[in-house]
């Protein structure tokens, strides 16, 4: 969401935060182009539509091996899937925490922190 990347500059900015970078995209196009680059990433931050991660995003996103992986999802059963995935490729996952965003339904965000072990 591009209004987002922009705030989270401005955040940045404003907290004196300079070594980080917002990049805006579909993750499944940025890690199509960056296949094969030695970029380091320290956090790779992804919130999936309700399908979740695609399998071969999800690969490659695994391939870049960040020291954590924050991952905001709105559907639980997708993330417990992908969550599956990631802790079989050497991830931890200390707690989930529920976000009730949507008071009265059913619906929930899940919010959570991979570490790399």
């Amino acid at each position: 969401v591009a209004q987002a990347v922009q705030d989270a500059r401005e955040n940045a900015r404003l907290n004196g935060v300079q070594d980080i970078e917002f990049i805006e995209g579909n993750v499944k196009d940025f890690l199509r182009e960056n296949k094969g680059r030695t970029r380091e990433f320290n956090v790779v931050v992804v919130d999936p539509p309700r399908a979740g991660l695609h399998p071969k995003a999800l690969k490659r996103m695994l391939q870049i091996v960040p020291e954590r992986i924050i991952y905001i999802s709105c559907n639980p059963a997708t993330f417990a899937r992908d969550a599956n995935v990631i802790v079989n490729d050497g991830y931890r996952l200390p707690r989930v925490t529920p976000v009730d965003m949507f008071p009265h339904t059913r619906h929930i965000e899940v919010t959570s922190v991979f570490e790399k072990t």
